[in-house]
C-alpha cells in the first residue's frame, strides 16, 4: 500500500512538471502516467503474491477424539493369577453333587433371575446357610481357605468347568472360570454351576468373567 502511494506522488508531481512552462518534463504526460499504472499494479501484484504470514489456528489444537492403544495382553500382565487348591474326594464328591453340571436343581441356594453370580464363603456358618440339601456338610479349615459357589446362565445344552481362577489386581479382583465349549443345541439355555476352594481370600472379588476355552 506504502508503494502504491509514493508511486501516484511520482504521477502527481511528473504531471505537474510536465504543464509547466518552466520546467521541460523528462517524459510525455501520458507515457509518464502509462508508466507508473504499471508499475503500481506491479506492486500490488508482489504484495498479494507474498502475504503476510498467518497464525496457523490449528497448531496448538487439542484433538477432540483420542484412541488408547491397548497392549498385547501377551506381553505383559498387570494381575496376579490365585489358583484353585486340591481338595480330598470327599470334599469334591460332596460339591460335584450337590453343584451339579447337568440341568438340575441345586443343593445350595441361589437367586431365581437368569444372570452369573457367586458367594464368597469364608465360615461354617456361612456354608450352613446357603445349603438346603440334607446331606452332612464336609469339614473345611474356614481359617486356611475360602469356598466359592456360583451359577451363570448360559446359552448350550451343557457346558464343563475345566478351571476357576482369581485374577488379583491392584484395586480389585475377578472371578474367572473357565469351560470347554458347549455340546448339544445352542438355542438351549440353563444355569451352570460351579464351585472351587482357594487359599483364604481377605479383598472382595467384585466381578465374575466366564471363559470359554476352545479345543
Amino acid at each position: 500500500m506504502k508503494k502504491l502511494v509514493y508511486l501516484f506522488g511520482l504521477l502527481a508531481c511528473g504531471l505537474r512538471c510536465s504543464r509547466s512552462g518552466k520546467q521541460r518534463p523528462l517524459l510525455s504526460s501520458r507515457l509518464l502516467a502509462l508508466f507508473l499504472l504499471t508499475a503500481a499494479l506491479a506492486a500490488c501484484s508482489s504484495d498479494y503474491d507474498n502475504p503476510p504470514e498467518q497464525p496457523d489456528s490449528h497448531q496448538n489444537e487439542t484433538p477432540t477424539d483420542s484412541v488408547e492403544i491397548t497392549p498385547d495382553e501377551g506381553a505383559s500382565k498387570d494381575y496376579t493369577v490365585i489358583s484353585s487348591v486340591p481338595v480330598s474326594d470327599e470334599v469334591k464328591a460332596f460339591f460335584d453333587e450337590a453343584l451339579p453340571n447337568e440341568n438340575r436343581t441345586p443343593a445350595f441356594s441361589f437367586s431365581t433371575e437368569n444372570k452369573a453370580e457367586f458367594f464368597v464363603i469364608n465360615s461354617q456358618d456361612e456354608l450352613e446357610s446357603r445349603y438346603k440339601g440334607e446331606s452332612i456338610l464336609p469339614e473345611i479349615d474356614f481359617a486356611k481357605f475360602t469356598l466359592i459357589i456360583g451359577k451363570a446362565y448360559m446359552l448350550g445344552m451343557t457346558y464343563h468347568v475345566n478351571s476357576l481362577e482369581i485374577h488379583k489386581y491392584e484395586n480389585d479382583q475377578t472371578l474367572c472360570v473357565f469351560t470347554d465349549d458347549p455340546e448339544g443345541l445352542f438355542w438351549m439355555a440353563y444355569n451352570m454351576y460351579f464351585w472351587g476352594m482357594f487359599p483364604k481370600i481377605e479383598q472382595e472379588i467384585s466381578s465374575i468373567n466366564i471363559i470359554t476355552e476352545e479345543d
